[in-house]
């Protein structure tokens, strides 16, 4: 390890990500410039501590901490403990970084005085193919209104995402944020408001660094209640947020992101995962859900349907307007057995 000052911090969580462990890995340490590399092993039960210590023999950039499987809150928190970095970066283990990350990211910061944080953009890949790229328009350092106004008008995603991100150490560590471990969905979108409420300026690359890989099978299941908890408390969060900002700066699709979040909430109902173990919420249970997911969208979020303007969502919206539970079923359901199979014929095509 150098004893120079350490530019960044490069913070990955790891938990059964074995078949991309090395891929991400690989990325991350082809990075010039003075960095440390922070490991968090959540409790993996596969190869991927292996993996980790295989890594740290070969850089001694490269600090492995195992802990019990706590999620992936606490691991990114316990990263930042032992994080020295001016920056803190956060990358996915099943994702991967442009060997020119942090060199280009850095000489942007030095030449800006090093600005509080530093965005620039992402793609997301299914791993055969190139789904969306989330690229910045604008560029430059924002301070004061204009960065109010910056983030009023980017992607949700863009702002919730805890990646493609150098967040300056200091704020984290004088005004104590991190991750909030009570909240299992969207956790990153708070961590980025509570950082974003004490930054002065940030900078802003429209070049795109940072793949985030989406993987056949993913993780998403159904949450049940802890979806509804969790979005009644981004709900405070983010109103309290742009509450004291500049009306004129105030985020104006803050009720659309809010209505494709909801969505999101009635998705997860069916996300699940082909596993038999898993393969259990029955028509009934569903229906229940379909309804409190509905209600809770309509108390929350005014007209939140007239925002699905195009594909599957306009066609739900006309169902979801006449209470069509059992409709609105019978079309997610169909869909998603769709993409379990598409995802079953991506794995056996990779693996």
């Amino acid at each position: 390890m150098t004893d120079k000052p350490i530019d960044v911090s490069i913070i990955i969580p790891v938990y059964n990500t074995e078949k991309y462990l090395a891929m991400c890995l690989e990325s991350v340490t082809a990075q010039e410039g003075y960095i440390e590399i922070i490991l968090i092993n959540d409790g993996s039960n596969d190869r991927s501590p292996e993996i980790c210590r295989e890594f740290n023999k070969k850089d001694n950039r490269i600090i492995v901490i195992d802990q019990q499987n706590s999620g992936v809150s606490t691991a990114r928190n316990k990263g930042i403990e032992c994080a020295r970095g001016k920056y803190i970066m956060f990358v996915d283990s099943d994702d991967t970084i442009d060997k020119c990350m942090i060199s280009e990211l850095m000489v942007l910061a030095k030449n800006n005085d090093f600005p509080d944080l530093i965005f620039s953009g992402f793609v997301r890949s299914s791993r055969q193919n190139k789904i969306n790229t989330s690229q910045i328009s604008k560029t430059g350092l924002f301070s004061g209104n204009k960065m109010y106004e910056f983030l009023s008008e980017i992607e949700i995603v863009l702002l919730s995402s805890p990646w493609c991100k150098l967040f300056k150490r200091s704020i984290i560590e004088n005004f104590m944020v991190r991750f909030d471990t009570t909240i299992k969905l969207q956790e990153d979108l708070k961590f980025n408001y509570d950082f974003l409420d004490h930054a002065k300026n940030i900078y802003v690359s429209d070049k795109i660094y940072y793949t985030y890989n989406v993987n056949p099978g993913g993780s998403a299941n159904f949450k049940g209640d802890i979806f509804i908890n969790n979005a009644c408390a981004l709900i405070k969060t983010e109103d309290a947020f742009w509450a004291k900002r500049d009306p004129s700066v105030r985020r104006k699709s803050i009720l659309e992101d809010r209505a494709f979040n909801a969505l999101f909430g009635i998705y997860s109902i069916y996300r699940i995962p082909q596993k038999k173990e898993n393969n259990n919420i029955k028509l009934r249970e569903r229906i229940i859900w379909l309804k409190k997911y509905i209600n809770f969208a309509e108390q929350n979020i005014p007209s939140w349907t007239k925002y699905f303007k195009s594909g599957i969502p306009k066609i739900l919206a006309v169902f979801i307007k006449r209470r069509m539970y059992y409709t609105i079923d019978a079309i997610l359901l169909f869909l998603f057995k769709i993409s379990h199979i598409k995802e079953k014929q991506v794995s056996s095509e990779n693996f």
